[in-house]
């Protein structure tokens, strides 16, 4: 039991130095809003996905239940979220999940990503995750971002998250949401 809370109290102090490790950089041809994840791209409408997948169900996101502030979809792993009609219904967030019961070595998976996507801008380890990055990591700039668990703590799962985000138009659709007036109950 004493070895266990030395071996959890290592893995937060290492977790909390926090380093991400530059590498090099994206090349000056390689733009993220050319990047997908299983063929979808930032950008892409909700008419062009009806289009490849013509059974998909698009749900309305209405916080207020109401007024809607954007659509989501999900294929398989593949979490997709849509801006207001007022941009267009276009892809700003495409995720893919992964739950594992077990804990998986990173390094076939990383490579993985590695191959497909380059060498990432940043990467690096923070507490019980390793994560890399792919385009401008701070600020408003589309980004990938892979993130995996490599420690626990008690039974819980092992999630694997790729985010290929554009945070800009994510910003602008919560904006003009909550700019917009909203029926009242």
């Amino acid at each position: 039991m004493k070895y266990m809370f030395r071996v959890i109290a290592y893995i937060a102090l290492v977790g909390s130095a926090f380093l991400l490790v530059s590498t090099s950089p994206l090349s000056a041809t390689t733009n993220v809003l050319e990047l997908d994840i299983q063929g979808f791209r930032l950008g892409q409408t909700v008419e062009e996905i009806k289009t490849r997948y013509p059974s998909i169900k698009i749900d309305e996101i209405k916080p207020d239940k109401k007024s809607i502030m954007g659509y989501r979809a999900k294929i398989s792993e593949v979490h997709m979220y849509f801006t207001n009609d007022a941009l267009g219904k276009k892809l700003f967030r495409i995720q893919l999940l992964r739950i594992f019961p077990t804990k998986q070595d990173p390094d076939p998976i990383f490579k993985k990503f590695v191959e497909k996507y380059g060498r990432p801008d940043y990467s690096g380890r923070q507490m019980l995750h390793i994560q890399a990055c792919w385009g401008k990591c701070i600020g408003d700039q589309p980004r990938l971002e892979f993130r995996i668990k490599i420690s626990n703590i008690g039974l819980q799962p092992y999630p694997m998250t790729l985010t290929l985000s554009n945070p800009k138009i994510e910003k602008e659709n919560r904006r003009l949401y909550l700019e917009k007036p909203h029926p009242s109950n």
